[in-house]
């Protein structure tokens, strides 16, 4: 973003100049090379001052610290602040994605929160790996996941807004409720709490085996990561997290008007609910990543 607006900076003729021909911050005279630094170019920035200053200095001011988006002088902020892809995910997300790396970029930006809390995961996943001397090619795989994870959430399309909306008619059809239930404790759907968004729905729906998956492994205590990751549970892993889930109580006081705890399981998870336990309550949240 920095470099962009850099490039964009409109140059001022020295005709344009004041009697001031320096810099103000250098201090050096524009046009004129040193024995350590290039030429000065004027440039004006996009500020209400309009403030002149040398092309280089205001390279460095933005370049040398990402934080920084004003103008030195005013203070006036030039750009939003964008955090670049951390590296690995970058790679990540440009192998997976059409678009290449423009394309990745964009859904960082808009989805930061979010990455992060998934690559602070990852990150906790990768130290186990690390420590346990697992070999690079099972820490790809994870990497690959974790990716796989990301766009499945981001990449909403058509499709997946048909089998949400089938989803809740088949939700509603299957209880006595006539919307999604947001006002009780022990549920949490959508970011909103609205019972009429799909998209959300949609990507909680996308999401749930890997949610569910990474909510197994971490109440697994990390070992299973040394087999690898799977798409989701399966039959055996299944039972025994049904099994634990109801000793736990979580079937309780959710969904009483259908009798049979494990169907009331398989209605959760067909709208992607996962059990938060950290928040003892069911949750649909697309992005959520039980800790």
């Amino acid at each position: 973003m920095a470099e962009d607006f850099l490039a964009k900076l409109p140059r001022v003729a020295k005709e344009e100049l004041s009697e001031d021909k320096n810099c103000t911050i250098c201090q050096q005279q524009y046009g004129v090379a040193s024995d350590s630094e290039p030429a000065e170019e004027a440039v004006r920035l996009p500020c209400p001052g309009g403030h002149i200053v040398g092309v280089n200095c205001i390279s460095r001011w933005l370049l040398d610290n990402m934080d920084r988006n004003t103008c030195p002088y005013c203070r006036h902020e030039f750009f939003a602040l964008i955090t670049p892809i951390p590296p690995r995910f970058r790679e990540l997300l440009n192998d997976q994605s059409e678009h290449g790396l423009d394309r990745a970029q964009r859904i960082f930006n808009r989805h930061q929160d979010h990455f992060e809390h998934w690559l602070d995961v990852s990150f906790m996943f990768h130290t186990f790996l690390e420590a346990a001397r697992a070999p690079p090619v099972l820490m790809r795989r994870w990497d690959f996941w974790f990716a796989d994870w990301c766009l499945a959430a981001l990449n909403v399309d058509d499709a997946a807004i048909n089998r949400a909306r089938t989803a809740r008619d088949d939700f509603f059809e299957r209880t006595i409720l006539t919307e999604m239930p947001t006002d009780t404790p022990r549920i949490a759907w959508s970011e909103t709490g609205s019972s009429t968004e799909i998209e959300p729905l949609a990507s909680a729906i996308q999401t749930l085996r890997f949610r569910e998956y990474n909510a197994y492994i971490l109440t697994q205590r990390t070992s299973i990561l040394m087999d690898g990751p799977v798409r989701g549970l399966d039959r055996e892993r299944e039972g025994a997290e049904y099994r634990r889930l109801r000793s736990m109580g979580a079937f309780e006081g959710v969904l009483e008007e259908v009798e049979l705890r494990y169907e009331r399981w398989q209605i959760l998870r067909s709208q992607g609910y996962v059990f938060d336990e950290r928040r003892v309550m069911w949750s649909a949240l697309p992005y959520q990543a039980v800790p």
